[in-house]
């Protein structure tokens, strides 16, 4: 079975003054490991690029090879503020990225630095949970 989820760890002080760690798993969803469609475990997840409006077309032609240097699984969402309003634009499958670990950290530190500032915002799409039926009354 794969679980998906968070580890909630915690530590404890114990009666003589030693420490101890309990940890347990709050599972999200449990997927069986044989599901026809194990791929749903995979995190869900969005980078936001909230680039400021004096973002000029040599710092946007360096933002697509960056985004190009570290191709993974993680849709790229571009907020671009404008006189007339904000400009939003979902990049290709071409700029899809590692919005996490060692490359999506590597990668935002190159983007931020490249606008002065920081830009980059990972959102988590969670699954909403299935409503529960509530128990018929018994008769």
């Amino acid at each position: 079975m794969i679980v998906r989820g968070k580890v909630d760890a915690r530590t404890t002080n114990a009666d003589d003054e030693e420490r101890s760690e309990s940890a347990k798993i709050i599972a999200d969803e449990i997927i069986a490991f044989d599901a026809p469609e194990p791929d749903a475990w995979v995190r869900n997840q969005l980078v936001h690029l909230d680039l400021p409006a004096e973002a000029s077309a040599d710092q946007l032609a360096r933002l697509q090879e960056i985004l190009g240097t570290a191709p993974g699984p993680d849709r790229v969402l571009m907020h671009l503020p404008r006189d007339d309003g904000l400009v939003e634009m979902e990049l290709g499958d071409r700029f899809r990225v590692h919005g996490t670990g060692p490359e999506g950290s590597r990668v935002q530190r190159e983007i931020d630095a490249l606008f002065g500032r920081p830009v980059w915002r990972l959102e988590v799409i969670r699954k909403k949970a299935p409503e529960r039926t509530p128990p018929l009354p018994a008769d």
